[in-house]
Order: C-alpha cells, then structure tokens, then sequence
C-alpha cells in the first residue's frame, strides 16, 4: 500500500486513480491593507501634472482653469500634458483666470 498522503492507483490493485484527502489546519489570517494602484508612465504625467497646476489656480476657479487647458490644447494642438505644463507656466507668471 503506498504512504497516505501520496498519489496512484488504487489500493485494489485498479487502474482507477485515487487521492488520500489530508486534513489542513488553519494557524490564523494574515490581513493585508488594500493597495492603491500607481500610475505609470502618462498617466503619472498627467496627474502629477494636474496636481501641480489644482496647487497653483485659484480653488474657486478650476473650472476656468482647465477651459484654458483645453482651448490652449485646441488653439496650438498640443498634447493634454503640453496644455497644462503652458497653463502651469501662465499661472505662475501672474495670469489670473476669468470666470466661465
């Protein structure tokens, strides 16, 4: 007869496959705090570039803010991260966004 925890033909001498069932206790849970994923690549950019520039605008005027991202994006046909690098770099220059 083979070990009792190991795998093989039956003890009758069959062909028909068989496995012993083995009794596992549990020792305790190991509890993992949930993970925010991290962005990579553009997407770390591009929040890293909106959390610059959500630092610098005004807090009441975000909006006004990011209608400037998109029109410099439009007007000079820029990638999302060039119009909010050009936006960051007005702000910082003194503009002061209008009401929308």
């Amino acid at each position: 007869m083979p070990p009792p925890n190991a795998c093989g033909s039956s003890p009758q001498g069959g062909s028909r496959p068989y496995v012993l069932a083995v009794e596992i206790e549990s020792v305790g849970t190991a509890t993992v705090p949930p993970r925010r994923p991290q962005p990579i690549g553009i997407t770390a950019e591009l929040a890293e570039a909106r959390k610059q520039l959500r630092s610098l605008a005004p807090p009441d005027s975000w909006d006004a803010v990011m209608d400037e991202v998109h029109a410099v994006q439009a007007k000079q046909h820029v990638s999302l991260l060039a119009a909010l690098h050009t936006v960051y770099a007005r702000l910082a220059a003194g503009w002061t966004p209008g009401a929308r």
